[in-house]
């Protein structure tokens, strides 16, 4: 659509980007009617937003934004990759007005892959498998390098070895309803159930707490002192409202 149109910035294409013919060959016979059959959108509706998109960007800005569902799905990487190919079509990363982002599903999501919550990463979004990444980090911490772990299961595929011989048999889920917002929820669901053991740490009786074994009660936004990061990198600060209860844990600002 952006491409037949002639929507697309070329020049922006020529100098900052690979792989364009490639993607014109990918994309060609996926026309709007065809994406409507496919997917429900109504072709009008995908036509007009291609032409506002590109409108924008030439005018006063323009800026895709994606949600956590998007990435969730079995195939959540083709589609955040075809989100960012679009921007790039139209030239949109690079310019102060437009731009393309994220949205992280919880308050401090951004904050925890920056102090390297994910399987495969340090802190800093440093690669875990970097040599020169594990020295400087053991460093830090002043621990032996060799103590540092090499790169853990992605979610999904830690979800979908639950309960198998070879897989986790074991889980601590703490601040997510992996029950509902992983993709197979019902494969999901028979993982949690196999397990020796789960623990869930949550401030209510969520689907994947209530096939816990122990459930532990965590502290909310207003009753933890931290910090957030959003989505444009800029750190706030989170003073404490309300005392919590007495024996809950704190919740890590997510």
């Amino acid at each position: 659509m952006v491409i037949h149109e002639g929507l697309a910035d070329a020049g922006y294409i020529a100098a900052r980007t690979a792989g364009y013919d490639a993607l014109v060959r990918s994309v060609a016979s996926y026309w709007p009617e065809r994406v409507q059959s496919l997917t429900g959108v109504p072709a009008g509706l995908i036509r007009d937003t291609a032409r506002r998109l590109a409108d924008g960007s030439r005018r006063g800005g323009s800026y895709i934004l994606t949600g956590r569902g998007v990435e969730q799905h079995v195939d959540g990487t083709d589609t955040a990759t075809a989100a960012i190919n679009l921007a790039l079509l139209l030239g949109l990363p690079g310019d102060a007005r437009s731009g393309y982002g994220t949205l992280t599903g919880q308050g401090n999501g951004q904050g925890g892959r920056e102090h390297g919550q994910k399987a495969d990463q340090l802190p800093g979004y440093r690669k875990i498998t970097d040599p020169a990444a594990r020295a400087h980090m053991a460093a830090v911490w002043g621990v032996p390098e060799a103590l540092i772990p090499g790169p853990g299961l992605p979610a999904v595929q830690l979800l979908k070895s639950l309960g198998q011989p070879d897989g986790v048999r074991c889980l601590f889920v703490h601040g997510a309803n992996v029950a509902v917002s992983a993709p197979d929820a019902n494969a999901v669901i028979a993982g949690l159930r196999s397990l020796d053991f789960l623990v869930v740490c949550d401030f209510f009786l969520s689907e994947t707490a209530a096939e816990a074994d122990l459930v532990l009660p965590v502290t909310q936004w207003a009753e933890e002192e931290g910090t957030l990061t959003n989505l444009e990198g800029r750190v706030l600060r989170r003073r404490r409202a309300l005392a919590p209860r007495p024996g809950c844990a704190a919740s890590c600002g997510s």
